[in-house]
C-alpha cells in the first residue's frame, strides 16, 4: 500500500455508541473479544463518547461502548481488517438508533458529534513515533515496527519510512 494509516473510524447508524475490534471470533460467539490493543481501543472509544453527551449515558451500553463480539460477530469487519492487516486503528461510530434518520437531524448529529470527533482525532498522537532509514544510504526503508508483549505490529510509510505506534502511556520495548 502507498501510506500507512494511524488512525481510522467508520459511522453507521442504527445504534449510538463506539465499537471497537474484535466484531468476530473463532468460535461465532457473543462474547468478548480482545485484541492485543483493547486498552488502547477503550481509551480512544472513550474519548469519542464522553463529549457526546447522548451515547456516553446509553442506556444499553455502559458509557457507549462496546467490544463488537461482545455485541454481535461480524466476519469481514473493516476495523478488524484495518487493525489486523495495515496495523491502523479503527472503531465504528454509531450515529443515531435510528437506521435512516430524517435529512432534519444532520445539524443535532453534527453538534453532538463535533467535539467527539475532534477528541477521537486527537488519540492519533498517542505513542511513539519515528522514522525507519538505511544506515548506509539515510533512504527510507520499509518496516514493521514491532512492541514486546504486543502482538500487533505496524508499518513505516515506504516513501517516507515513518512510524506511529499508537500506545497508552507507558514503558515498552
Amino acid at each position: 500500500f502507498a501510506h500507512s494509516f494511524t488512525l481510522s473510524a467508520n459511522f453507521h447508524g442504527g445504534a449510538l455508541l463506539v465499537n471497537y475490534p474484535y466484531d468476530s471470533n473463532a468460535a461465532g460467539s457473543n462474547v468478548y473479544t480482545a485484541c492485543p490493543d483493547d486498552d488502547l481501543f477503550i481509551q480512544q472509544s472513550l474519548a469519542y463518547s464522553v463529549p457526546n453527551t447522548p451515547m456516553y449515558n446509553s442506556p444499553s451500553f455502559p458509557q457507549g461502548i462496546t467490544n463488537g463480539a461482545d455485541w454481535y460477530v461480524a466476519y469481514g469487519a473493516m476495523q478488524d481488517w484495518n487493525y489486523r492487516w495495515l496495523g491502523c486503528n479503527e472503531v465504528t461510530i454509531e450515529l443515531s438508533n435510528i437506521k435512516q434518520p430524517s435529512t432534519t437531524q444532520i445539524e443535532t448529529f453534527w453538534n453532538e458529534n463535533k467535539e467527539s470527533m475532534t477528541a477521537y482525532l486527537e488519540t492519533a498522537r498517542w505513542g511513539v513515533r519515528g522514522l525507519v532509514t538505511d544506515s548506509q544510504t539515510g533512504l527510507p526503508v520499509a518496516a514493521t515496527v514491532t512492541v514486546v508483549g504486543r502482538d500487533h505490529d505496524v508499518y513505516t510509510d515506504p516513501d517516507v519510512g515513518d512510524y506511529h505506534r499508537m500506545l497508552l502511556d507507558g514503558t515498552y520495548e
